[in-house]
């Protein structure tokens, strides 16, 4: 056990001293992948009996001067200088574009785009970078100007989206697509292209929002700034699209550098751990099946969509969604027989599959859930027996209403949407509504004077309209939450 000298410890240490700490906790960093946390530290500095809770702020004074570690916002320390090494040597992303993009709404087939950032990197370094401003030939709303600072006259005269498709095209290449939310900026890239009458882009894509959730398990609510302060980075000071394509790209080099010390080797590997859903190894069994026919995977595009199984009658019997629908539906041609009892019988009935590619999945998520709604079909009908879905409710009879995730629907007045199949996916959707959004996310009841004053940190820094401080700003709070309540009800949100 390593012992302190009391008398010496009420003193600041002097900077040899300093010193020699550092060369023991870089070498037991060394010892230990480079990373270690700083409890552990602590334990092997001041002696395991040492109380972190009175140690840590010693551990700081001596190493955060130290160029060589780096403190990260989950309590580790890690080498720098040794993950700098490894990230232009064993990068599994040696070339990539960064992407991001900031828009008049959330839905890209009514929706404009306003501002696209794309960067791109070979092995680690910024090389290129293209950042546009956009004239989307509307209004840009209030709290998008709020949460970007882009105002109509910033756009005044910018180039429209088709003036500039073509260079933006060749400009990503064939390269990697990362961004945070990818599938968002995607989504409006392609909903753009289509109206400039382009061909869309089907680039590969890693999205550092799941990658994050993989990576860092213990992190909640992966916005941007809480991943990247987990991975030692500085939170944005502005929303805009070129300082988030930026830090984008930083988060996904660390992202990658972490995935690869815990074992990831492979640009595929890093692929399957930021895919949106994990996938459970089938179970071996020796009775296949070949009830489906082939020829319905015919015209079946790889893209996000849903997808409607009908019987020969042409009822629609099951509503599923996919990032692939060919992946998905593929998948059906391989299952066995029996397999998740609550399904027998559907792929014995199965006449036909119509499917629906809409532009993110997000959309597919949304969309699914409208049609089954309407449909009611009665396999997913009987799934709801065997499964427990949650639903995206919005209390409209509240004077300020919340976007939440609940997992029950009931009587009080609240304008609920769902059930959701994926409560990841809805989760992520009720995430993204209040992260763009400046709408109150606190748990205030507006039913007296106590609920008011005293603001939290979501107002000063753009995220919320602040009903709490300032009850004129009402009308425009309610077109808002009007604006959620028809996207999410699919109805057209310009």
């Amino acid at each position: 056990m390593h012992h302190i000298d009391t008398t010496a410890s009420e003193q600041a240490p002097d900077g040899s001293r300093y010193e020699a700490l550092c060369d023991r906790a870089i070498s037991f960093l060394e010892q230990h992948n480079g990373y270690a946390h700083e409890d552990a530290l602590v334990a092997l500095v001041f002696g395991k009996s040492a109380s972190p809770a009175l140690w840590r702020p010693l551990l700081h004074s001596a190493l955060e001067s130290e160029e060589r570690l780096e403190y990260l916002a989950d309590g580790r320390w890690r080498l720098t200088s040794s993950l700098a090494v490894k990230e232009v040597a064993e990068t599994l992303l040696p070339a990539f574009v960064a992407i991001d993009v900031e828009t008049t709404g959330l839905k890209p087939s009514t929706q404009r785009m306003i501002e696209i950032a794309l960067i791109r990197y070979r092995q680690g370094e910024e090389t290129d970078r293209y950042n546009r401003m956009l004239d989307p030939g509307r209004r840009i709303p209030t709290y998008i100007t709020k949460l970007t600072g882009i105002r109509d006259d910033d756009v005044e005269d910018a180039a429209v989206f088709g003036d500039l498709a073509t260079e933006i095209v060749e400009f990503i290449g064939d390269d990697v697509l990362v961004g945070h939310n990818v599938g968002f900026d995607i989504g409006f890239l392609n909903a753009e292209l289509q109206r400039a009458r382009h061909a869309k882009v089907i680039n590969e894509s890693v999205d550092t929002l799941t990658l994050a959730t993989r990576v860092l398990p213990g992190l909640k609510r992966p916005g941007l700034d809480r991943v990247a302060r987990a991975v030692g980075l500085s939170p944005r000071k502005i929303h805009r699209a070129g300082v988030d394509a930026e830090i984008t790209a930083q988060v996904a080099l660390r992202l990658e550098a972490e995935a690869r010390r815990q074992g990831v080797a492979s640009y595929d590997a890093l692929k399957v751990m930021a895919s949106v859903r994990e996938r459970r190894p089938r179970e071996k069994v020796g009775r296949g099946r070949s009830l489906i026919d082939r020829s319905l995977l015919e015209g079946v595009p790889r893209k996000p969509g849903v997808y409607l199984m009908r019987d020969r009658n042409g009822q629609v019997i099951y509503v599923g969604k996919s990032k692939n629908l060919r992946e998905r539906v593929g998948s059906y041609l391989s299952q066995p027989l029996g397999y998740a009892r609550k399904m027998d019988g559907l792929l014995e009935a199965i006449g036909a599959i119509d499917t629906e590619v809409v532009g993110s999945e997000l959309e597919a998520l949304l969309l699914e859930s409208q049609l089954i709604r309407s449909h009611a079909p009665r396999y997913n009908t009987m799934m709801r027996s065997f499964e427990h879905y949650p639903y995206i409710r919005v209390d409209v009879g509240n004077r300020w209403p919340r976007i939440t995730l609940v997992k029950d629907r009931k009587d009080d007045g609240a304008r609920y949407f769902g059930p959701y199949r994926s409560r990841s996916a809805a989760r992520k959707t009720v995430d993204v509504i209040n992260d763009v959004l400046p709408l109150r996310t606190c748990t205030r009841s507006f039913k007296n004077a106590r609920s008011y004053g005293n603001p939290c940190l979501r107002l000063a820094i753009g995220k919320c309209l602040g009903p709490c401080v300032d009850v004129s700003i009402a009308g425009e709070y309610r077109d808002i939450v009007q604006q959620v309540v028809r996207f999410l009800d699919g109805e057209d949100d310009a």
